[in-house]
């Protein structure tokens, strides 16, 4: 420690011990100044103060060592887990590759299911999507007044006479035919990953009766689940958390792989598609000659540069879709006002 103005400066472990008990942002440190032994210590301080936003940021710099740690501590991640922290599953995003396949296996179903609790928790009530319906009238649904009006003037009637006289509208839920395509292209932190997952969990809870398909893409498309098979919400957040994505993006390979599932769909139904990313595309042929081909393109944009955000809105428009901007802690109403 160099001496200054007659104190003693505090060491680098000093300054992060300090931050990570008081759960603030850390002080900038080099990567190299982060020895393995260090890292250790610190991922036991993180633990001690339940810091999990320090342990992502350690298992970027010094997996193994934060792996060694947690080694003995995986109580700890489950109790994390247990809260729905998100967190966990960038903890397992950033690990898995220095993981045997015992723990990769126990970490990737700690993290799965923590963004499926997480993903129950903020999505709340079904996904609304319905028409309307003419019916006879009950007094626990509304009423059509010009219909209402038309039958009494058919009937050569000038007043209400009964209430059979009353055009009632009930709301018929829709099926719901939903392909969700997601850019997980560049995710060093992970962070795309958890989103793609944290949004299949919500649309698997909310469509659960409904037809559903998962698409992710970076350079090129995947097809985790067809709006065909069925199968296990869990099985399908394992998979979006393994992916190891690349730093190219192919958004015209994940529009055609949607529009394949689509396809698939050859009942009369409403049947759509969401497309979440940030509009900056570096592989495959300009995407919205492939959108202009869907009969619906919702497009959530994973806030970027300017220039993605003309693409995503250019998308949309061509997809007969509609923009939104996307916020992790917003995916639940995003996808409710997109889906109503």
């Amino acid at each position: 420690m160099r001496p200054r103005h007659g104190r003693l400066t505090p060491s680098t472990e000093e300054l992060l011990t300090e931050a990570i008990k008081k759960k603030i942002p850390l002080p900038n440190i080099e990567p190299r100044d982060l020895s393995y032994e260090l890292v250790q210590r610190l991922t036991s301080v993180s633990i001690k103060s339940e810091n999990v936003d320090s342990l992502v940021l350690f298992a970027q710099i010094r997996p193994y060592a934060v792996r060694d740690v947690l080694d003995n501590n995986v109580q700890f991640i489950m109790q994390e887990a247990d809260k729905g922290n998100l967190q966990v599953a960038n903890i397992f995003f950033q690990l898995r590759g220095v993981l045997n396949d015992d723990r990769k296996k126990l970490f990737r179903d700690i993290a799965a299911r923590t963004v499926i609790k997480a993903a129950i928790g903020l999505a709340g009530h079904k996904i609304g999507g319905y028409s309307r319906k003419k019916t006879d009238y009950r007094p626990d649904i509304d009423f059509d007044l010009e219909a209402t009006i038309e039958r009494i003037i058919d009937q050569g009637a000038v007043k209400l006479r009964s209430t059979q006289d009353i055009v009632g509208i009930e709301k018929v839920e829709r099926e719901k035919n939903v392909v969700l395509i997601m850019d997980v292209s560049g995710s060093v932190s992970g962070d795309r990953n958890v989103m793609a997952a944290m949004a299949t969990a919500i649309a698997a809870h909310n469509l659960r009766d409904d037809s559903y398909g998962v698409i992710v893409f970076s350079d090129d498309a995947v097809t985790i689940k067809s709006v065909t098979e069925r199968k296990n919400p869990q099985q399908i957040i394992e998979e979006i958390l393994d992916l190891a994505p690349t730093g190219f993006t192919n958004i015209e390979s994940g529009l055609k792989a949607g529009l394949v599932e689509l396809n698939k769909i050859r009942s009369a139904t409403i049947k759509w598609a969401i497309l979440f990313t940030d509009g900056n595309y570096n592989r495959g042929d300009n995407p919205i000659i492939i959108a202009s081909k869907y009969p619906k393109l919702h497009v959530i944009h994973i806030l970027g540069q300017t220039k993605g955000e003309r693409t995503c809105r250019r998308l949309a428009r061509a997809g007969r879709g509609k923009y939104a901007k996307l916020y992790m802690n917003k995916i639940p109403y995003t996808l409710r006002k997109l889906l109503r």
